[in-house]
């Protein structure tokens, strides 16, 4: 009576390997996403927490800051005690971004705009030293069409704002100039999450 060897044939150790590899690709797709979904719900708060200070500080200041700076009163210098510093301990700083930004280093955002990896423009009527009367503050989130995936869900919850649109069309006193796009509606398929003080679309 013969015997066979019990054993995978060569074919078998294939398809078992080719299937253990489609499963670990499988894996690090979904791990990936879900590392760049952590990193935009970071930003998304982190706005959140930015944007409650700024308007902390308009209740005690009566205008916005010119620039994300705690350290100095720098809404309306001699007039108001506060800092904003005393509405947020620290500016949060912006999950780093795997591969390339896709509006740093554009002219849709100065750099002297950027805070922490967040944007950021005090908005008045006039050039010449004016307070703060709005700001309009953004952050760029991976899940954009233009970065290769969906576009988030939270782009569907900010509020698209053109830049230089009226009646605030100009940076107030020591703030960078406005940032966003000039004739785009708004910039989502780039994942520019923006909010201004108050939406005025």
């Amino acid at each position: 009576m013969k015997y066979r060897k019990k054993g995978f044939t060569l074919i078998e150790m294939l398809v078992v390997i080719g299937i253990a590899l489609t499963l670990l690709v499988i894996m690090l797709v979904n791990l990936n996403d879900s590392r760049k979904k952590a990193r935009d719900n970071v930003r998304v708060a982190d706005i959140s927490t930015i944007r409650l200070a700024l308007e902390e500080y308009r209740v005690a200041c009566g205008v916005f800051p010119t620039r994300l700076d705690i350290t100095a009163n720098n809404g309306r210098t001699g007039i108001c005690s506060s800092m904003l510093g005393d509405f947020i301990s620290e500016i949060p700083t912006a999950p780093s971004r795997r591969g390339d930004s896709l509006l740093v280093g554009t002219n849709v955002i100065p750099d002297d705009a950027i805070f922490n990896g967040y944007f950021y423009a005090g908005l008045s009527t006039s050039l010449n030293n004016s307070p703060c009367y709005e700001y309009h503050i953004a952050a760029e989130l991976e899940f954009a069409v233009n970065n290769g995936e969906n576009a988030s869900a939270y782009l569907s919850e900010d509020h698209d704002v053109l830049r230089n649109t009226a009646p605030y069309v100009e940076r107030c006193g020591g703030s960078a100039r406005d940032i966003g796009n000039v004739n785009l509606p708004h910039s989502d398929d780039n994942g520019f999450y923006d909010f201004r003080s108050v939406d005025i679309n």
